[in-house]
C-alpha cells in the first residue's frame, strides 16, 4: 500500500502538444510474508504530451506522453535494521528511470479543468520495484 501525491506544471507548445514537469512523492510499506519494510520516494519527472482524441467544442480530451524521472527512494527511513532485528539489503539511493502516461481532462471553464491520470514509473535501480503505478484526480488551473 503506498500514497502518492504529484503536482505538475504544463507549458504548451501549441494546442495539441504540452511539455510536462513536476515533482512526485510517495510514501508506503512493501510487505514480504510477515515483513513490513517502510519507504518514501521523491522524485522529478520531466515529459511530452501529445493530445490524442479532443472534442469539437474543447471541452474534453484524452492525451498520451513519457518522459524522464529522478529521485531518491529512501528504505526503512534510512536505516539499516528492521525492529524485528532484520538487516535489510536494500539502501537508499537515487532512483532513475522514465515513465509512460494518459490523462483525461475535462474542461469546467476557461481557466479551471478537472484531470484524470494514470501513470506508470519504471525505475531501472530500484530495490523495491521496478513498475510503479500512479493514478490521480486533480483540478488544473490555466495561468495565462
Amino acid at each position: 500500500m503506498y500514497i502518492p501525491t504529484s503536482i505538475n506544471l504544463n507549458y504548451f507548445v501549441d494546442r495539441e502538444q504540452f511539455i510536462q514537469g513536476g515533482i512526485y512523492y510517495s510514501k508506503g510499506v512493501v510487505k514480504n510474508g510477515n515483513i513490513e519494510v517502510p519507504f518514501n520516494v521523491f522524485a522529478f519527472n520531466a515529459g511530452f504530451f501529445q493530445d490524442v482524441f479532443a472534442s469539437r467544442i474543447s471541452s474534453f480530451k484524452f492525451s498520451l506522453g513519457g518522459g524522464v524521472l529522478v529521485g531518491s527512494e529512501i528504505v526503512n527511513n534510512g536505516e539499516n535494521q528492521l525492529p524485528s532485528g532484520i538487516t535489510l539489503k536494500d539502501r537508499s539511493k537515487i532512483i532513475y528511470g522514465g515513465y509512460l502516461s494518459a490523462e483525461m481532462e475535462l474542461y469546467l471553464s476557461n481557466e479551471l479543468s478537472f484531470v484524470l491520470k494514470a501513470n506508470e514509473n519504471y525505475h531501472i535501480n530500484s530495490d523495491l520495484g521496478e513498475l510503479i503505478p500512479f493514478f490521480g484526480a486533480g483540478l488544473r488551473y490555466f495561468i495565462d
